[in-house]
């Protein structure tokens, strides 16, 4: 990457080439990446209201209340 930013400024393209080698390199140690994908199961009763999703911060417990 050191190399890649200080031929960035003589060479462009030999700078790019660098890049895409390290971009390559980077991706190809990362492949469980993509493996992981979260779920969010909530079970709400039907005393619950203002009940509001984030995919942030979840439950947004300031806008529910229990009756």
């Amino acid at each position: 990457m050191d190399q890649a930013s200080t031929t960035g400024v003589t060479d462009p393209t030999a700078a790019n080439h660098i890049w895409a080698q390290v971009d390559h390199e980077v991706t190809d140690q990362a492949p469980w990446v993509a493996m992981f994908n979260p779920k969010q199961l909530n079970l709400v009763s039907p005393r619950l209201k203002g009940y509001l999703w984030s995919p942030q911060w979840y439950l947004l417990l300031d806008q529910a209340s229990v009756k």
